[in-house]
């Protein structure tokens, strides 16, 4: 029992099949019926005075009583076709009026499917592919009510059932049958009955049912910070899906751009994604062995986003081609849901607080990258009426394995090395990274088509004062932090910045650090999704990630 809570999903052939698996395992499973060659079979309505029972000649297939049935029937006719251990005794068993053959050629079997008056089946069968085929030949089928035949047969329009496996049921059966008139049922009508187990629909059902149980996310940048913890996200709540990871960077390996850089995952930790060598500068091409599809999601995050750090093209190489190449992926493969992590960036460095609806006004290459490639994905999104386009602007993205601002200031409180930059009311909006990447598995989830934008972070939102002082609540430091005014804290700046930038400490980040990022939640509060952590508890998980060791 216990292995059966491990399997993902139950497929049965029949609802018969699956109310045992129900009863037994205590599981649902989603019926597909088997694929019928109907192609093989020809459509037939020239019928002859005999009946036709075919199967391997077994005690359990219950031929003995169509047999004895007919025998007490002397004036119609039987034919029976199939081999086994049992042929040499019906054989003997069967009087003049029933004929039993043997085994016989696939076409011998046809024509005599294809003429037969019914075809006479008394087996409890999980499924039963034989009454299925006399049908695609237009013959009626006489068949035990019970197990897989109540869904092959359609009583009524393909023939009727007898509800007991008895000689005297089933010659009840063949009396009603032939009550019915010449011509019991429409045969044209067994024909497209039959249809509908093609192998055209079974194709169609289990592609719907992967589509729906097993899909594809595909994240770019999936290496990263935010990358590792959608992985990790999605093997926890959709374990049965494929997570491809689109990187240039291997798991576990150091980003070159980044000095002291410590992956996002824990020791021994390996990334439950399949790492595709991937540069979205580049046009995106797939392994063969994988197989997008339209219900598949795109979550990207490729970006060259740290700044200052690069030469203002790689921000329009990276962001804007990555954008363009990503999106032509999607358009390739026909998926329509996509998530974009963008950035605060857009806006541009402003005291005032920013909603969605502000006019951006970026003014580093960085957000003028960034504003573009939003663009760019919105316009993918016009090109389809039911594409699904989730736009995020996070505030400072914090947790285990960011390597960014946050584990810089505990590390500077905790070394002593920290001091407010001339002010403590600056306005820091940030988000958790779990919190984070929770929201957009929601969005995927809960937005049925059209682009939306969120700014993404606590509301309202904390001045560094407020995010120093809960750091060291958390964490159990006791260091006080003093603030240095300006005339002091810039030119000292400049000169640690000449020096090469010990400790991170350069002018670019320190005026950085003096301009708020001051942007509205409110959109993201409202938007029905439960937030998980409040900002202490986010600070103390991540805390405990660390085994309360620090914040790195």
């Amino acid at each position: 029992m216990l292995s059966s809570f491990r399997v993902d999903h139950f497929i049965s052939n029949s609802d018969y099949v699956g109310h045992r698996i129900n009863k037994t395992y205590r599981r649902e499973a989603t019926t597909i019926h088997p694929n019928i060659d109907i192609s093989s079979f020809e459509y037939c309505d020239d019928k002859q005075d005999y009946y036709l029972a075919s199967s391997r000649l077994v005690s359990y297939k219950k031929i003995d009583l169509i047999i004895e049935a007919f025998n007490r029937m002397p004036d119609k006719k039987l034919v029976v076709i199939g081999g086994g251990p049992n042929l040499k005794h019906y054989q003997e068993m069967a009087k003049r009026n029933v004929s039993v053959m043997g085994y016989q050629p696939f076409d011998v079997l046809k024509a005599k499917m294809q003429h037969a008056k019914a075809f006479v089946f008394a087996a409890d069968e999980d499924f039963g592919m034989i009454p299925i085929e006399a049908q695609a030949c237009g013959t009626p089928v006489i068949a035990y009510g019970h197990g897989g035949s109540l869904e092959t047969v359609s009583e009524g329009r393909t023939g009727l059932f007898f509800y007991e496996q008895t000689v005297d049921s089933i010659i009840e059966a063949v009396n009603c049958f032939e009550s019915m008139g010449a011509k019991p049922v429409d045969y044209q009508e067994c024909r497209r009955w039959a249809e509908s187990f093609s192998e055209d629909r079974f194709k169609a059902e289990i592609k719907a049912f992967v589509e729906e149980n097993f899909m594809n996310y595909f994240i770019t940048g999936g290496t990263g910070f935010i990358g590792t913890h959608l992985t990790n996200l999605l093997n926890e709540t959709h374990p049965e899906c494929n997570v491809y990871n689109l990187d240039i960077v291997e798991p576990g390996t150091p980003l070159p751009t980044v000095k002291d850089y410590k992956p996002a995952l824990k020791k021994g930790q390996k990334l439950g994604s399949t790492f595709v060598r991937c540069d979205v500068r580049k046009p995106i091409e797939l392994p063969a062995s994988i197989h997008p599809t339209s219900e598949d999601v795109i979550f990207n995050f490729a970006a060259v986003h740290r700044t200052p750090g690069h030469p203002n093209y790689e921000y329009f190489e990276t962001n804007i081609r990555g954008a363009e190449h990503i999106c032509a992926f999607a358009e390739r493969y026909g998926i329509k849901k996509m998530v974009f992590t963008s950035s605060i960036a857009p806006y541009g460095a402003a005291e005032e607080e920013k909603f969605e609806s502000t006019l951006p006004t970026p003014n580093t290459p960085y957000g003028i990258s960034k504003l573009v490639a939003e663009k760019i994905h919105m316009a993918w999104q016009v090109g389809g009426e039911d594409r699904q386009l989730t736009i995020v602007r996070p505030g400072v993205v914090f947790g285990w394995g960011e390597n960014g601002n946050f584990t810089r200031l505990y590390w500077g409180i905790r070394g002593g090395k920290f001091a407010y930059p001339g002010r403590k009311d600056t306005i820091k909006a940030c988000i958790y990274v779990k919190e984070l990447v929770k929201f957009m598995l929601y969005r995927v989830e809960h937005h049925e088509y059209g682009a939306e934008l969120y700014n993404c972070c606590y509301e309202p939102a904390y001045t560094i004062e407020h995010i120093v002082e809960a750091m060291k609540k958390v964490t159990g430091l006791k260091r006080s932090v003093p603030m240095i005014p300006n005339w002091i804290i810039m030119p000292a700046a400049a000169v640690i910045g000449a020096m090469g930038a010990p400790m991170g400490i350069c002018l670019a980040r320190v005026r950085k650090l003096q301009i708020s990022t001051n942007i509205c939640g409110k959109k993201l509060a409202e938007s029905g999704y439960p937030f998980h952590w409040t900002f202490e508890e986010a600070l103390t998980d991540w805390f405990d990630d660390n085994d309360r060791l620090g914040l790195k």
